[in-house]
């Protein structure tokens, strides 16, 4: 008796996977201006690599660092990048921030960081898992 070997489905798209690939290629250009807050640029190293790979992502300001929803999990390559090296850099409304301690997070610990409509929302479009980062102080 011969098997086909088992194939695992890619998770269903969530309305923040649609979200982000319909507004990431537009956003791209304008993320990490000091205009528009919204979205970042995340400096970080591929852990075989040694690459230095610039990417648009969603940041939140936190009084400590920064939150980065994960909308497409811990998978992606550039989770698994700064979960390995624990730091990178963010650009945010035109500054850079060296950030370190790098974990994952779920709703419950990133929840106090949004407003009440934020809190919300999030679970509806399908983030459930964020990156929390520190910001390294500036000496």
């Amino acid at each position: 008796m011969t098997t086909a070997p088992a194939t695992i489905a890619p998770p269903k798209p969530t309305i923040a996977h649609r979200l982000i690939r319909a507004t990431g290629p537009i956003m791209s250009p304008f993320a990490g201006r000091r205009f528009f807050p919204l979205w970042a640029i995340l400096e970080h190293r591929g852990r075989k690599s040694g690459k230095l790979y610039r990417i648009p992502v969603v940041a939140r300001r936190t009084a400590d660092g920064f939150l980065i929803p994960m909308p497409f999990g811990e998978g992606t390559d550039w989770v698994r990048n700064v979960l390995a090296a624990g730091s990178c850099a963010i650009v945010w409304k035109g500054r850079r921030f060296e950030a370190d301690q790098a974990r994952t997070v779920d709703n419950a610990e990133a929840a106090p960081s949004f407003d009440r409509f934020q809190r919300r929302l999030l679970p509806i479009i399908g983030i459930r898992h964020f990156m929390r980062v520190r910001s390294v102080p500036q000496v």
